[in-house]
């Protein structure tokens, strides 16, 4: 597919070394991209009320402290 390329270690021909291609490393910025454009719509609703999210993951990490869970 062109997304990276292996070569040969010089002096061992048994050893070999993996690189990403340009086009590999435009992928990754690409992927990384979506990634990121995809957890800010995921924790949306949380940013909008972080304080009472802060409230609830004290709460439950209190809960399972006390083995109530």
């Amino acid at each position: 597919m062109g997304l990276f390329f292996r070569a040969q270690i010089e002096g061992d021909e048994r050893a070999k070394y993996s690189s990403l291609s340009p086009a590999g490393k435009k992928l990754v910025k690409k992927a990384d991209e979506i990634m990121k454009t995809n957890e800010k719509e995921y924790f949306a609703p949380v940013e909008k009320d972080m304080e009472q999210f802060l409230t609830c993951l004290k709460i439950l990490t209190r809960v399972k402290e006390i083995n109530i869970l």
